[in-house]
């Protein structure tokens, strides 16, 4: 992804999972739920609030989704190598089907 911090862009692809915000997993804690959204070139996390979740009944693993949002940029030295990593907040979605994808 070739977004700056705060570009607003529209994403669409398959969720694979669904993290909810009280999962046990540690390394995911978090205030929302995080989609794994795979759109076929890669797969990039979204984070969606407990209020859309609830709006948007449908974000569920095996949907096919397109989602607004804001990229959140972060930037992380692993060793002497400086790492991009992006991700969405989302604010909209859209129920979407796979013929409607690949067209």
């Amino acid at each position: 992804m070739e977004s700056k911090h705060l570009d607003e862009v529209t994403i669409a692809g398959e969720i694979l999972s669904v993290i909810s915000p009280t999962s046990e997993n540690m390394k995911y804690l978090s205030s929302h739920y995080i989609l794994e959204i795979d759109d076929k070139v890669g797969s990039i996390f979204v984070y969606v609030s407990s209020l859309m979740k609830n709006h948007y009944p449908f974000l569920e693993s095996n949907q096919f989704v397109s989602l607004k949002g804001y990229v959140n940029v972060l930037y992380r030295k692993i060793g002497e190598e400086n790492h991009k990593e992006c991700s969405i907040v989302a604010y909209e979605a859209k129920d979407i089907r796979l013929q409607e994808l690949s067209s």
